[in-house]
Order: structure tokens, then C-alpha cells, then sequence
């Protein structure tokens, strides 16, 4: 069972009498023999593995089976409840319907690649930050038929992100910093969701009164140079950065405005009110 995103959490199914009986595999015992063999970082309480498939599959075949993989009781679903279940794990996205521009803003940041330049750990750290009172407000695509607000408030160094369209609300959290005189942000979801690690994506903004700008930072420029400076793997064809946060910092104050980070013309919101 995977969603769509970039991070895939394995667990260990048994099926018997018509039902399925499954256990993550994330104990404090399978967690101590990652950190042993393997490459991997801290994200929120999240404990992702930066190494390539094949030593992750020799990983899970060493270590898998084993019973101190698991942690407390197995969970049981009966078949009906199997299918069900499966079905929203694994077409979550497919069910979420948002307009166009509530899926090219926050496709990335919820694991469904809209940039193709995704990273593990933030491009801007905490002590970073800046502020633009022009970013506040509620706004909407310029463009005519799509639907849908997007409300954007400041909450001390970070911005709240608040999606709206078809009854549905998306949360990401902003950070925001200046090289220059270009803005960019540091955008990542707070959506819950049990089968994905929340992955952090750049974006470069053009504010103004009632107009506000915005591109992904994800050109095949930027990434040719992100893989040059940064630890970087392929991932279902996006580029996954998988460098600690000061290293980020320094890949985007050097290259996070220039005019060849982004591909194309910036999209336009207009300001609702």
C-alpha cells in the first residue's frame, strides 16, 4: 500500500480466512538497525531513508520478517473493510478534486509532483525568514473558470496557506526569504497523511497591491545544478533533494533568483479582498 508520494512506508501484511492482518514496520528495533546500515535524516517525527532502492531492499530482506520489526498488536481487516480502506489509501488523491489552481499551487507540497525539484528537509530554515505584508490576504487565479480562494496569514516567521474550493480545505506553511530583491518561499503541506513523508518545494513570488505572482523554482537549469551541489536521487521523475537544511540555504541564496529557476511565465492570483 503506497500513495502517490514520494515517501513509501512498507509494512507487513498476512492474509488468512478471508481477511488481511497488517503491521507497519517502524519499531524502535527496525529504526536502530536503519540508522546502523543506512543513510537517514530527521523530518518531523518522520524517520525517512536517503539510501537507493537496492540497498533499501536488501535492507527490508534482512530485516523485514523479523518479528522486532513491528511494534504492539497487528490490525485486522476483514475483506469488505480491506477493499475499502485500500481504496482511500491508495486513490486518496483521485477522490480530492480541486480547480487548476489549487492543484498547480499545492500539488507539490502534497506529494503529487506538480515541481519536479521536492526536497526532504526545507530550503529556509527558521532563522532565515522574512516578512511581506503585501503576501496577506485572500486571493484567486486570474485566470477566468477556475474556482477557489486561497487565504494567506502571517503567524509569527511562517505563513498559514489555507486552500478552499468544492467544500474542501488545504493547509501548507510557508517560509519566506529574500536574496536580493527576489522573494522566495520555502512551501510544504501540514496535511496528515499516513503513507507520506511531506516533502518542501521553493517557490519565487512577485507581490504587489492586488496582483501576486508565483513560480516553481524546479527548471531543468536549477536541477542540473542542484544535483551538481546538492545529495540528490531520482524519484518517479522529479529530483529529490535529500542535503541538510544549511546546505539548502546556501543552493538557494545562490541560485534561487535567478531568472533561469523557474520555466515559463509566472502564474497570476489576483487579490479577492
Amino acid at each position: 500500500m503506497a500513495d502517490k508520494s514520494k515517501g513509501v512506508q512498507r509494512q507487513r501484511v498476512w492474509t488468512e480466512g478471508g481477511g488481511l492482518n497488517w503491521a507497519f514496520l517502524d519499531s524502535d528495533w527496525l529504526k536502530g538497525k536503519a540508522r546502523q546500515t543506512m543513510g537517514i535524516q530527521a523530518a518531523g517525527e518522520r524517520t525517512p531513508i536517503t539510501a537507493k532502492g537496492t540497498a533499501v531492499a536488501e535492507f527490508l530482506k534482512k530485516f523485514g520478517a523479523d518479528e522486532s520489526a513491528y511494534s504492539g498488536e497487528m490490525k485486522r481487516w476483514a475483506r469488505a473493510e480491506w477493499r475499502a480502506e485500500c481504496r482511500y489509501a491508495l486513490g486518496r488523491d483521485e477522490t480530492m478534486r480541486y480547480p487548476a489552481m489549487i492543484l498547480a499551487l499545492a500539488g507539490a507540497a502534497l506529494l503529487t509532483g506538480c515541481s519536479s525539484l521536492i526536497s526532504v528537509n526545507p530550503f529556509v530554515e527558521d532563522g532565515q525568514t522574512a516578512g511581506d505584508p503585501a503576501l496577506v490576504g485572500t486571493w484567486k487565479a486570474a485566470a477566468p473558470g477556475d474556482k477557489g480562494q486561497i487565504a494567506i496569514e502571517q503567524r509569527n516567521s511562517v505563513y498559514a496557506i489555507r486552500f478552499e474550493a468544492d467544500g474542501k480545505t488545504l493547509h501548507l506553511e510557508g517560509r519566506l526569504t529574500r536574496v536580493g530583491d527576489a522573494e522566495l518561499m520555502d512551501v510544504v503541506s501540514t496535511e496528515e497523511h499516513d503513507l507520506a513523508i511531506p516533502v518542501h518545494l521553493a517557490v519565487r513570488l512577485w507581490p504587489s497591491a492586488n496582483s501576486l505572482k508565483w513560480a516553481y523554482l524546479d527548471s531543468d537549469w536549477i536541477r542540473a545544478q542542484a544535483k551538481q551541489a546538492l545529495a540528490t536521487q531520482p524519484s518517479d521523475g522529479n529530483t529529490l533533494i535529500t542535503s541538510l537544511g544549511g546546505a539548502l540555504a546556501q543552493f538557494l541564496k545562490k541560485y534561487g533568483a535567478d531568472p533561469r529557476a523557474y520555466s515559463g511565465s509566472p502564474d497570476q492570483l489576483v487579490r479577492a479582498q
